[in-house]
């Protein structure tokens, strides 16, 4: 009688595993997809094509939607490899912007107007530190420039930066950097 009880104990024990295997399973699937569901098929597509780190945010702040959409490939002359970039702008109700910008083909220099009657601040990049942002003035309004952080493989063939601006306030850019994450390829 003892080997009976013994042996029905284990086997509730491991169909309990597999249900909670099962459901962790299924909760993290949801996760994923509910995760950058601001894009379409056609623009996660776009984006897997693209030879550079995919680093997006999981989650918008709130309000914010997906406004611009541009993913491309080049080559790069002299090199054998292609090179990548991609741009994503998100508006709320009110038109303050995040703009993330992502690539290996330079972006330039930051514009030098700098707004000295606001404060620069960080936020957290998830796996690459943080985001430095300053003020910027235009005659549009008070604006941030995150300065640039490199995303690629310290042994990559070229350098790959991540650059964050906008108009949105700074903790709606906050919860943007802290929510990036790789795309999955």
């Amino acid at each position: 009688m003892r080997k009976i009880s013994i042996s029905l104990g284990r086997r509730r024990i491991a169909i309990i595993a597999v249900l909670t295997a099962a459901v962790l399973v299924a909760a993290q699937s949801r996760v994923a997809a509910a995760s950058f569901s601001y894009l379409d098929t056609a623009q996660v597509a776009q984006l897997r094509t693209l030879s550079i780190p995919l680093l997006l945010p999981r989650s918008l702040p709130a309000g914010y939607r997906l406004s611009h959409f541009k993913a491309k490939s080049y080559p790069f002359a002299g090199r054998g490899t292609p090179g990548g970039t991609y741009e994503l702008d998100f508006l709320d109700a009110a038109k303050h912007d995040i703009l993330l910008i992502v690539s290996d083909g330079g972006l330039g220099d930051p514009p030098d107007y700098n707004d000295a009657s606001r404060r620069s601040f960080d936020a957290p990049l998830p796996g690459f530190g943080h985001v430095h942002f300053d003020p910027m003035k235009y005659d549009s309004g008070p604006y941030w420039y995150g300065q640039r952080v490199r995303v690629d493989r310290p042994q990559g063939t070229h350098a790959v930066f991540l650059t964050i601006t906008g108009s949105a306030s700074p903790a709606s850019l906050r919860a943007f950097c802290a929510s990036m994450e790789r795309l999955p390829k």
